[in-house]
Order: structure tokens, then sequence, then C-alpha cells
């Protein structure tokens, strides 16, 4: 009895140090997603400045935006928030958060800027009754998309971190989004102010997001620099090594006289002499030689060794690749 009481201690000692660790490494997972959030709502507090100014240069008017704050909801009841109102839902991908971010424009935010753009008071506080924008509506979405976007890339390029934006589509179906209704997104909201009036503007992505490593900490402009060159050389070498090019392999070549080339008739013979081993051109330069032969009854050529150095360079450089 003893013994088992001894085992039953150890196993209840187990057990309070597995919950005191589980316990431990949730509190660092929140610490740390807390700290995103933080940087996000730093990043959104300049977004809101430089939306600004974009706003005023478009309109030439004086406008405000104002960011409120960054929260954590379950979709639906985002989704209830707004779910009587003709919504514009931009879709923006990012590379570097791995997922897509949203932009929430609703129908009178649109028409405001509408009617300011054209000189008018900007207060229509109606609700649109129609399922759907009108061609001038859908111009002024895109206009606003792509100033949005712009203020969103400069506002992270300012916080010392780099994101890269692609307007992949712009619909006003809610059951377009990939959402599952529970689960959990960071909504940012903001306020387009004119003339005392507010109106109400979203952007939102998955809270998931919070969990991918290095996205959020700071990164020199120098190594996004280089990390660029890098990217762009490697695709440029790709497109280079899937280009065709015309091979030319010279079986002989002989000396003739003017007077014998114009005394050629149909039927005359010329003697040539093929040597063993031929040279193959690219664009007049020596790349390989081999020997030549027959393969499934076509002239075909065997590789003996390369001769251009910067071929023999490229093949280092993939063989070190590889390994």
């Amino acid at each position: 009895m003893s013994d088992q009481k001894i085992n039953i201690n150890k196993n209840k000692n187990n057990f309070l140090n597995f919950n005191e660790n589980f316990s431990l490494n949730i509190n660092k997972s929140d610490k740390k997603n807390q700290k995103k959030i933080e940087i996000i709502q730093k990043i959104h507090q300049k977004f809101s400045g430089h939306f600004k100014n974009a706003l005023i240069n478009y309109l030439n008017k004086p406008v405000d935006v104002l960011f409120n704050a960054t929260t954590t909801q379950k979709y639906n009841k985002f989704i209830k928030s707004i779910n009587n109102q003709l919504i514009s839902i931009n879709v923006i991908f990012s590379d570097a958060l791995k997922t897509n971010i949203f932009f929430f424009l609703n129908s009178i935010l649109v028409s405001t800027i509408l009617e300011i753009f054209f000189g008018g008071p900007g207060n229509n506080k109606f609700l649109k009754k129609n399922k759907k924008f009108t061609i001038s509506e859908n111009r002024t979405i895109q206009n606003l998309v792509i100033l949005m976007m712009q203020s969103y890339k400069k506002s992270w390029d300012i916080n010392n971190h780099f994101i890269d934006m692609k307007l992949i589509n712009s619909d006003t179906c809610i059951q377009t989004i990939e959402f599952d209704n529970e689960e959990d997104v960071l909504v940012s909201s903001f306020k387009l102010i004119f003339n005392d009036i507010q109106n109400d503007f979203f952007i939102i992505f998955s809270e998931s997001s919070l969990e991918i490593p290095n996205v959020f900490y700071k990164k020199s402009r120098s190594q996004i620099l280089k990390n660029e060159q890098i990217e762009w050389k490697r695709q440029l070498s790709n497109e280079i090594k899937s280009s065709e090019l015309n091979i030319q392999v010279k079986f002989s070549e002989i000396s003739i006289s003017i007077s014998n080339l114009i005394n050629l008739k149909k039927g005359k013979i010329i003697p040539i002499s093929c040597s063993e081993k031929l040279t193959a051109y690219v664009d007049c330069v020596p790349v390989f030689s081999g020997y030549y032969g027959s393969l499934n009854g076509h002239y075909a050529l065997k590789v003996d060794n390369t001769i251009s150095s910067s071929i023999n360079e490229l093949k280092k450089k993939e063989v070190s690749h590889n390994e």
C-alpha cells in the first residue's frame, strides 16, 4: 500500500508540474501575441495618418481618419455587427503575413466619399437599399483601395517592417470569405470624419497570422533589399535556364574556288571529310564537343566535355546548390 501511495503522489506531482508548465507556455504565447497586437496598433495608427493625407490629396478637402483599436473577435460576431449593410469586401493577399487582409467599406462611407469628391456635403446617412454598387461607386471603391494599400505598405515600412500586398478580389458577398464562424479574427476599426460626420471602416485578418515567426520583428532595410536582390537573381536564373537555344554543329568545312562553284550542276559530287570529334556552337560560341552517331534513326551527338567556362561555372553552382 505504501508503494502505491508513493506512486500516486508522484503522478500527482507530475500532473501539477504539467499544469504549471502548460500554464507558463500559454502565458508566454499570450504575451508574445499581445506584443504583436501592440505592434499592429502602432502600424495602424501610422496608417490612419498616411491614409488621411492620401484622402486630402484625392478629395482636395479637409478630412480626418482616426484609428480606434485592434481587438480579437469571433468572426460571426463581427459579421452580425455589419449584417444589414451593403459592404465592399476587398481581399488583399500578403505574402509576409501568409494570409489575406480584408478592407471592409460600407455603402455610407463610399457614398460619402463620392459626394465629397463632387463637391457635395457628404452627409448621406441612409443605408443603401440596392443590392450592388453603381459604376461610379465601384470606381470610388477602386480608388480608395489603391490609396489604402499604398498607405498600409508605407505604414509597415516606416516601422522597419516590410509587407507586400496584392489585390485579389472586390466583392459584396460575405460568403466569399474563408473564415469559420467561430474563428478568431483581428478587427481594426477606423473612423473617417468630414464636417463632424463620422463613418466607420475596418481592416481584418486571421489571428493565426500572429503565430508566424519574424514577421512582426524589426528587419533592417538593407537586409530587405538584400533578400529582394537574392530573389530577383534566383528568378532571373530560372528564366534564363528555361530559355530555348539553337545548337549548331559543323560536320565539315571545305574550300572551293569560285570557278568550281559556278560550274556546279545537279548530280555533281563534292568530297568531304568529317572529323571524329565535333564541336557544338550557340550563337557562334563553342559550348561543348562530342562524337556523332545515330539514335533511334536520327543523327545524334554524344557530349564528351563542355568548353564554355560560363557553362562549367553554372554546373558548379547547380551542384553546390543541390548539395
